[in-house]
């Protein structure tokens, strides 16, 4: 029974027999469950100075205690294992890093990804593409803008009213931002140049107005501030890079202010129509724009034609015939456009078609039981569909200016409901066809002359279904239904 009452300093100082060790006590692998450490030495600390353990004691492979003295590479090979322990098994942490870049990577990400598509213009980048890098190189107000009408138009179409929110408070501060700079700079003296990342703040802010509407005409107002800094910038600095590609936006933006305002725009001046595309020719829709911009300045004569019937007759009849030359060499001028436009589309492919009717069970059942319906149209893209129902936009202005001027009035009005119809078929084939980007846009200020200008209430009725159908499925409910102009309102 040597085993049995062996004292643990006999043991430590070895003097006990191997087999009476084995005997006496359990192995370490018992001890510990059978864990498979056997053949360690497991530090156990018996007494504790003020500068660290005094000695300490181990349990060998076969289960002694005993106080081993530390050397100094055995110190060193220990606090390495209890530093990888410690790291491997200490708690989790509460902290966790913000995810607010990877959102407003998403969210803008999302909305260069809506607005690139459709329409381009040149080969020249689109602005759209600058966003991310504006993120992190430009001033508050320009930041704010951006973040505000991402996470507002992603915000909408996920039905996220919290983005919705914080898009709202965004813009505020953007708001806030770009009138102590305005301020700064009236103080200061006469204003410097604006430059581009000054001039996407009020263009993001006309987005976001457009996708939420917070007032009926805060989309006019962004968007002609915009102009008045390109204005300042002067045709000669807006004929190159991304500059140019925003004052193509602006200009063509610049027509459904004009004429929902009925002042003329400064981009109808000649400057204007030729300095900046000096690099640059114009593309067919530019070609467009510059007979759409002639529009307001004939709608600005209507009213004092109107204005002057009472007081000054001869004055207004003078107006009324002069006006009436005017909008018929407009209506002439969009002509030629019509042809152009299919000579370039036989350059382009050879076969030259820019649409093709195509038979509708729909549309001829609507007719035969007396109700109505858009003809079924085919286009070629449908970008080629927005273009053309800007083309007949602007026909039905026009003979609607017609038949208030004209003698004859009611000859036109068979060309405003035919033109009408043309723009409604677009719409129905850019729903069908998914389009998406500026496409989708275009198609709003069309859909709006329909209700206001076209006198079948068949037509009024079918633009305004297409109209809240566009802003529902496609984000867009602030411009279609809410913003300036409201289609429920005729003037004629």
């Amino acid at each position: 029974m040597t085993g049995a009452t062996t004292s643990p300093s006999v043991a430590a100082e070895g003097s006990v027999p191997d087999k009476q060790k084995a005997k006496g006590k359990p192995s370490a692998a018992v001890l510990c469950g059978g864990a498979g450490i056997s053949s360690s030495r497991l530090p156990i600390r018996t007494a504790t100075g003020p500068s660290g353990p005094a000695n300490e004691t181990e349990l060998d492979g076969v289960g002694n205690f005993g106080p081993v003295a530390l050397t100094a590479d055995r110190r060193k090979r220990r606090s390495e294992t209890l530093g990888i322990a410690a790291h491997q098994f200490q708690l989790p942490s509460s902290y966790q890093p913000s995810r607010a870049a990877a959102f407003q990577q998403h969210f803008v990400s999302h909305l260069i990804s809506s607005l690139s598509g459709g329409l381009h213009q040149t080969r020249l980048r689109y602005w759209t593409f600058e966003l991310p890098t504006l993120l992190t190189s430009a001033g508050p107000a320009t930041i704010y803008s951006i973040r505000a009408a991402a996470m507002a138009f992603y915000g909408i179409l996920a039905g996220d009213e919290s983005i919705q929110a914080d898009a709202c408070r965004w813009y505020a501060m953007g708001l806030t931002c770009q009138r102590s700079l305005l301020q700064k700079c009236a103080t200061d003296g006469p204003m410097e140049m604006p430059t581009m990342e000054e001039i996407f703040a009020p263009i993001m802010f006309s987005i976001f107005e457009v996708v939420t509407c917070t007032v009926p005409n805060g989309w006019i107002h962004h968007l002609s501030a915009a102009g008045r800094m390109l204005e300042m910038r002067g045709p000669e600095n807006c004929q190159d890079g991304t500059i140019h590609t925003l004052f193509r936006t602006v200009r063509l933006g610049s027509v459904f202010i004009t004429v929902t305002t009925e002042v003329p725009s400064i981009f109808a001046s000649d400057p204007w129509n030729s300095v900046p595309f000096s690099l640059h020719p114009k593309s067919i829709l530019d070609k467009l724009v510059d007979i759409l911009l002639r529009l307001p300045d004939c709608l600005a004569r209507r009213n004092q034609m109107r204005a002057l019937r009472v007081p000054n007759p001869r004055e207004s009849e003078a107006i009324r015939t002069e006006l009436e030359t005017r909008v018929l060499l407009l209506v002439s001028r969009l002509d030629g456009w019509w042809q152009q436009y299919e000579e370039e589309a036989v350059g382009e492919d050879g076969e030259g078609w820019l649409y093709r009717q195509t038979p509708s069970q729909e549309h001829l059942e609507a007719s035969e039981e007396g109700q109505y319906s858009p003809k079924a149209i085919t286009y070629r893209s449908t970008s080629t569909a927005a273009i053309l129902s800007l083309y007949h936009a602007a026909n039905i202005i026009a003979y609607r200016l017609l038949s208030v001027v004209s003698l004859l009035s009611r000859v036109y009005e068979w060309r405003i409901v035919s033109h009408a119809d043309y723009v409604l078929s677009s719409a129905g084939f850019q729903s069908s066809g998914g389009s998406s980007g500026y496409d989708v846009l275009l198609m709003v200020f069309p859909l709006k002359v329909v209700c206001l200008l076209t006198e079948n209430e068949q037509q009024r009725r079918c633009a305004q279904e297409m109209l809240e159908q566009l802003g529902q499925k496609r984000g867009l409910d602030g411009i279609c239904r809410r913003a300036t102009p409201v289609y429920v309102q005729r003037y004629q």
